[in-house]
């Protein structure tokens, strides 16, 4: 007994450890890039690129709608079995090369618009939905030394731009996806030409259509705060508020640790053992935002140094966010828990849709929301209403789950 537990320590001592060292130091990578970007260019420039990277986040979600995220539900615990795993793949493959050629006829039509609104011009707009098109498609197999170098020598030649700064993003992602494939060769066993996958194609779709309407709210509700600001606020405020979400990079950590190591270990856990895992790994997440929120309240010139001097004015929007990011870090979790049990209900999306068009519907007709405040104190209570959702599903999980054992 001793050395079956013995064994499954020094193995997740290795698994962590080389998690905390390779993905440490690849999110601390993205993080100094991040802090680059913000300080290297301009507030106009980086309005622009901030703008741009809420319209990838909406439409890289809308081009999945879930088929990707749900591999690892459909997969489970035969993780090892390469020809399983090349197949479910091809299948959630299948799906979503159809869906980015429908949204990138839909996201050129948008950037079309906003090069219209915000006068970039038509050729910088189809030069943006390139880049973005691009992005998203390689962003689908991958996720930073290679960025951080290319944008530094930008900024030596004094040539970094918006533009700029996503095409090496672009760079990065096929770079990085590049080298997913390769790690990944001996792991995923390709379906042979003309090989049926009809089975699961079916399994891939019947998972992820109760999901369609979550993730589409998913999509919007991610990138709210910059599209609001850009219809109610200035320019420069998109700057703003896109210098604020790169607080939210202080949770890319732990957002990686939930996609690569806590979701399929709880997807292959036995039904006994699912409640005391939740717990433990809801309580350690609960922890770490408490921590990151008091932190932000105590020490707030650290954060402030992240965004620059010219954000310097924005303290009390940076203790908000991080509230918001908090909460949404936990909803995030609880999401991705119940997805790997497929724990995905057709009410889920309804739910949560309602409850926040009814909460963006309020502060829309009673507060102004101009204010970047008011926009991240909404951003909060959806975030709450959602987290509630997300724990109501995992009680109906839990309950169902306890029946069928």
């Amino acid at each position: 007994m001793l050395g079956k537990y013995r064994e499954k320590v020094l193995r997740w001592r290795g698994l962590l450890l080389t998690f905390f060292i390779g993905q440490g130091a690849s999110q601390v990578l993205q993080l100094i890039s991040g802090i680059a970007i913000i300080h290297w260019l301009s507030k106009e420039q980086y309005a622009t690129f901030a703008l741009l990277l809420a319209i990838k986040g909406t439409s890289g979600v809308l081009m999945d709608l879930g088929f990707s995220g749900g591999l690892v539900a459909l997969i489970g615990a035969r993780c090892h079995q390469p020809a399983v795993v090349g197949r479910y793949i091809a299948a959630a493959r299948y799906y979503r090369n159809r869906l980015i050629i429908v949204g990138g006829l839909i996201l050129l039509v948008v950037l079309l618009l906003a090069s219209n609104r915000y006068e970039w011009g038509i050729s910088l707009g189809l030069l943006f939905w390139c880049l973005l098109l691009l992005s998203i498609f390689y962003d689908a197999l991958a996720i930073s030394c290679v960025r951080l170098l290319l944008l530094f020598l930008a900024y030596l030649l004094n040539v970094l731009s918006a533009p700029v700064a996503i095409a090496i993003g672009v760079v990065q992602s096929i770079l990085f996806a590049t080298a997913y494939i390769r790690r990944t060769s001996r792991d995923v066993q390709n379906p042979e030409a003309g090989e049926s996958i009809e089975s699961e194609k079916k399994e891939a779709l019947q998972l992820t259509l109760p999901k369609i309407p979550g993730a589409i709210f998913f999509a919007v509700q991610g990138q709210v705060t910059i599209f609001i600001v850009s219809i109610a606020g200035q320019y420069s405020q998109i700057a703003d508020m896109g210098a604020l979400s790169r607080i939210g990079m202080l949770f890319m950590m732990p957002s990686a640790l939930i996609s690569v190591l806590i979701v399929p270990w709880f997807a292959k856990l036995a039904t006994n053992r699912l409640a005391l895992a939740y717990s433990a790994a809801g309580l350690a997440f609960l922890v770490f935002s408490i921590f990151l929120i008091t932190a932000n309240g105590l020490f707030p010139e650290v954060f402030l140094f992240i965004l620059g001097p010219e954000y310097s004015n924005l303290g009390h929007e940076v203790f908000l966010f991080s509230i918001f990011a908090s909460v949404n870090l936990l909803s995030g979790l609880v999401y991705a828990l119940n997805s790997s049990r497929k724990w995905i209900y057709y009410w889920t999306g309804p739910a949560t849709i309602l409850a926040y068009v009814s909460t963006l519907a309020f502060f829309v007709a009673s507060v102004d929301l101009t204010s970047i405040s008011n926009v991240i104190i909404m951003s909060i209570v959806t975030a709450v209403f959602t987290l509630s959702i997300n724990f109501a599903v995992s009680l109906v999980g839990f309950s169902k789950a306890r029946k069928a054992a």
